[in-house]
């Protein structure tokens, strides 16, 4: 009897691991993502920065294009731009912080490719970086407000190719 009731107990402990492991590998994972054939909105171009308010709901936390060439912003829509465009991320909640973390492939200029990159912004302290690869590429986004827990969310930037206006 106790010897069934020790192996279940370890039995099911392996199974919740086991699905969390998977949970963390597929759910939010900076890096290479699937493409969609479209972008609902493009933000910025080469010639003007594409701005993204972080911010948080009761969901977890939100990304917001400020400046679209068309479309009407959504919080955490696929932030799509063109090859060459600078994305400039910035909160403006008092006291509050965000950071954006891509994996090592990730669309950016100024942090070497097999490097993660990652940027830590706060209230009037924007961060940014220009893109440079076409793709797709999930990352990972937070936001705190003082000493609230960080919310977050898993968002997408979409690189097209080519630098024209």
């Amino acid at each position: 009897m106790k010897f069934s009731r020790f192996l279940c107990g370890k039995t099911g402990m392996l199974c919740l691991t086991v699905a969390m492991l998977a949970k963390l590998v597929t759910a939010g994972t900076p890096g290479k993502c699937a493409a969609p054939t479209t972008c609902d909105a493009t933000c910025g171009s080469p010639s003007t920065p594409c701005m993204v308010r972080v911010s948080e709901d009761t969901n977890g936390a939100t990304a917001t294009m400020l400046n679209l060439q068309s479309g009407t912003p959504t919080a955490n829509q696929d932030i799509c731009v063109q090859g060459g465009t600078e994305i400039v991320w910035i909160t403006d909640e008092e006291k509050s912080k965000l950071t954006a973390t891509f994996g090592t492939q990730h669309p950016f200029v100024h942090t070497p490719q097999g490097k993660a990159a990652i940027f830590n912004g706060k209230v009037g302290h924007p961060v940014s970086d220009t893109t440079s690869t076409p793709g797709c590429y999930q990352y990972n986004l937070s936001h705190r407000i003082g000493t609230q827990k960080s919310k977050s969310a898993d968002p997408k930037v979409i690189v097209k190719s080519g630098t024209g206006d």
